[in-house]
């Protein structure tokens, strides 16, 4: 049964060679025995092997599972690995379902054949572990810039090669505008994944994302490397132009010029690689409108209007500036809004003067007809910068001698008509709120029980959550979901 492996001739002649562990060779050369053991038997065998390392020998097993016994007329489906719960019991009482049962046979003889099967057994697993060994390699990469070699180019992508160890997909719709390569290119991209298949690894590598440029600009300018100048945003028409939020807290670097390089030498670099780009620099400031205005990268803005709820700034130039401040197909402004994350208009001062006698005229005409007062002194008010009654109707006392042209009694009447139609206006709106919900004709109780707990408008109702209905009403879920729904079509 026993029989003896030439563990030395073995280990001389593909071990050495190839520096593998001898946990390595061993795994080998059982695999080789099974496989060599297998191949005596016509029918399929589950065999196992066990080495002994230190004399060479080696013995050999049957394996078989133990299974249910199949209901009668029903046969073993796998009867040359598979063993019956009693038959297994006529042996080993203790032996359960699942439990496995080895038989000693007859082991082979390692001869030329066996040896051989172990050695292509070693070559495929040294093969199968230099693939996993590349494919860490790469994925360790991910993240940085490599150079490939275009080794074959198709309609949607190109294959590059990388250190005759790998091949990556470069798809040309990531590379950038009128680019274009020939075979056995040299080309610097992106590596954002790999993917490891039997025959190695593919990298998926791209030149066209903003990480690309980062890296680009990593690699070029040592302060960004180093943390000393920090990227803060990054906007980007590929091939076309981009600008670069930076910024640093080192008060004695200039980051902009320290980007640039002399005479422009560094960024001219990034430029060259990433055919003729152009590439602003622009100082990140917290102050919102601040970066807007630097990313515009204007000499000369005029009035800028910040609406905060929308997130929308409005600049205004001067006739001749309106293009430049746009950019070619609406580009700069496209960039320059991508970068700050403001939505950005920007109009001639014609236009702006335009605009704002507009609103001039409409809060006049507001004034006018709520506080049932002229023209004359409703267009005082917006000269005074009212725009609201609201803010007409908390002015403090002590600002009334700051108003010209208007007496301060008339001030106060003023100000006190535009507190009565505050409070007007918030009474009209509660009993309408009131009154949509009445108008679900709800039971008193309910209704009552909505208002204790802030549910007064059919959208309060629509906006509350079905437990909570059910939990504030007692009522079923089906009864609460058909409030909801009268609710929703009283509104719509």
């Amino acid at each position: 049964m026993n029989k003896k492996i030439p563990l030395k001739l073995i280990i001389d002649t593909i071990s050495n060679e190839k520096g593998l562990s001898e946990d390595f060779i061993f795994n080998a050369i059982e695999a080789a025995l099974i496989s060599a053991t297998k191949y005596k038997y016509s029918f399929d065998i589950n065999v196992k092997i066990k080495i002994n390392k230190k004399h060479g020998t080696y013995i050999t097993y049957r394996l078989w599972t133990v299974i249910n016994d199949p209901a009668i007329n029903e046969k073993i489906e796998s009867p040359y690995t598979e063993i019956t719960l009693s038959v297994a019991k006529i042996e080993n009482c203790n032996i359960k379902i699942g439990d496995k049962i080895e038989e000693l046979i007859e082991s082979i003889q390692f001869g030329r054949i066996a040896i051989q099967a172990a050695k292509q057994v070693i070559i495929q697993k040294i093969k199968n572990a230099e693939r996993e060994l590349i494919a860490q390699d790469f994925k360790s990469k991910i993240g940085h810039i490599l150079t490939g070699t275009v080794k074959k180019i198709n309609r949607d992508n190109l294959i590059l090669e990388f250190d005759n160890k790998a091949e990556g997909i470069l798809k040309k719709n990531d590379l950038l505008q009128r680019e274009t390569h020939r075979l056995g290119d040299n080309v610097k991209v992106y590596l954002y994944n790999v993917i490891t298949y039997k025959k190695g690894p593919q990298l998926i590598v791209n030149r066209s994302s903003n990480e690309m440029l980062i890296e680009l600009l990593k690699m070029e300018i040592p302060e960004i490397e180093e943390g000393i100048i920090e990227i803060k945003a990054v906007a980007r028409d590929p091939g076309s132009r981009s600008k670069i939020a930076v910024k640093t807290n080192d008060g004695r670097l200039d980051p902009i010029g320290t980007c640039i390089g002399v005479k422009g030498t560094r960024i001219q670099t990034i430029s060259n690689e990433l055919y003729g780009e152009k590439i602003d620099i622009i100082l990140w400031n917290s102050d919102s409108t601040q970066f807007v205005i630097n990313s515009i990268a204007l000499t000369e803005i005029i009035s800028i209007i910040v609406d905060k709820d929308t997130k929308t700034m409005e600049i205004a130039v001067s006739e001749e500036m309106v293009p430049q401040a746009i950019g070619k197909n609406g580009q700069n402004i496209k960039l320059a809004s991508s970068l700050t994350g403001w939505k950005i208009n920007v109009i001639s001062i014609k236009e702006a003067k335009n605009k704002e006698q507009m609103e001039i005229k409409k809060y006049i005409k507001m004034f006018s007809k709520k506080l049932n007062i002229s023209e004359h002194i409703s267009t005082i008010l917006v000269n005074e910068g009212f725009r609201s009654l609201e803010e007409l109707a908390y002015i403090p006392k002590q600002e009334f001698s700051k108003i010209n042209k208007i007496d301060e009694i008339l001030i106060y009447e003023l100000r006190e008509q535009a507190k009565n139609l505050l409070l007007i206006e918030e009474k009209s709106k509660n009993i309408k709120q009131l009154n949509d919900l009445q108008k679900l004709q709800l039971d008193k109780q309910i209704y009552n029980k909505f208002i204790e707990n802030n549910i007064n408008s059919c959208n309060d109702l629509i906006k509350t959550d079905i437990n909570i209905l059910i939990k504030i009403t007692n009522l079923t879920k089906e009864y609460c979901d058909n409030l909801i729904i009268k609710a929703k079509k009283f509104l719509s």
